[in-house]
């Protein structure tokens, strides 16, 4: 009998041991979580949207903070699910302008990097309605450095330059992006103006639409 309880009195020592070894574990790991921070952060503010040429444009202002001691190339998207098929065509969108340049990817020094106009680019859905004014949750994506020619494409004016004339006359893009390109104008049936237009290899297809001048095409 008092052997008996003497293994329990073990068992209940090792439970209590093995307890406070957990709980004592758990606040060690919640310490240095609170310790850590995340490579990069974000803060910002939401200022306005505007419409125009059936896109719509959000502007905000944006400082990102790079906790590494590295620079770092990344690309922003916002987040917009409740204004999907409302506002915009697509419920997530990427930044296109960076303080009033062209230019997808944005560059983080080490410290604090603000941008005092950062433009998010969509394509309107009928309804000049955001559901909020708060700034939309924004994903931070690592891209690698791309390295690519500035070059330029030249549209006579007495060609149609539709859809079916850029399929057969590409720029010098990525296949993904000059696809993105040839189908959009193709939905939404237009043409690019005459003109010259300068850009670089390795633009974006939401970037490369900034830079062209489109217009419907005539019945």
């Amino acid at each position: 009998m008092i052997e008996h309880m003497k293994i329990i009195e073990q068992e209940d020592i090792s439970l209590k041991k093995a307890i406070l070894f957990f709980v004592a574990i758990t606040v060690i790991i919640s310490l240095l979580s609170c310790g850590m921070k995340e490579d990069i952060e974000i803060n910002g503010i939401f200022h306005e949207f505007t419409v125009e040429n059936n896109r719509v444009y959000f502007r905000c202002e944006l400082i990102i903070y790079n906790n590494t001691d590295s620079l770092k190339l990344v690309e922003l998207y916002a987040d917009l699910p409740e204004d999907k098929d409302i506002l915009i065509k697509q419920d997530r969108i990427i930044a296109v302008f960076q303080n009033n340049v062209i230019n997808t990817t944005f560059v983080l020094q080490p410290g604090k990097n603000t941008f005092e106009e950062v433009v998010f680019v969509g394509d309107f859905a009928g309804t000049e309605i955001k559901h909020d004014r708060n700034l939309p949750q924004i994903d931070i994506v690592p891209v690698e450095l791309m390295i690519g020619k500035n070059t330029s494409i030249t549209i006579p004016k007495d060609i149609t330059a539709n859809a079916d004339y850029i399929k057969n006359n590409r720029f010098l893009i990525n296949d993904s992006e000059f696809r993105k390109l040839v189908e959009y104008m193709r939905e939404n049936n237009l043409r690019i103006k005459p003109g010259t237009y300068t850009y670089n290899q390795t633009v974006r297809y939401e970037a490369l639409r900034e830079i062209l001048n489109f217009e419907p095409m005539e019945d």
